[in-house]
């Protein structure tokens, strides 16, 4: 088999400066983030027999690979390797 890159663009919406403002950025963000990979996922690659995913990020990820799964009937293989650096990277978990 082959393996497709497909590059997804960063800086859909410019983040907030203020914490308020990042309360609608956040949402948008992983909505039009969700729609890029569906695009993607859906119209831009060829059809795939599995998808393989690395999170985190889980958001959107995951939903973007579940509904491709519905759509396609592929099967979804996850890598979680790196989630404990993520987490810890973050200040762990509850972490202000």
């Amino acid at each position: 088999g082959r393996i497709s890159l497909r590059l997804l663009r960063e800086d859909l919406v410019p983040r907030p400066r203020s914490k308020v403002a990042y309360l609608a950025y956040a949402p948008a963000k992983a909505l039009l983030k969700l729609g890029q990979l569906l695009f993607a996922l859906l119209l831009l690659l060829p059809r795939v027999d599995v998808l393989l995913l690395q999170t985190p990020p889980a958001i959107p990820t995951l939903a973007a690979a579940w509904l491709a799964r519905a759509a396609s009937g592929c099967m979804v293989v996850v890598d979680w390797h790196n989630l404990g650096f993520s987490v810890l990277e973050h200040g762990g978990l509850g972490a202000s």
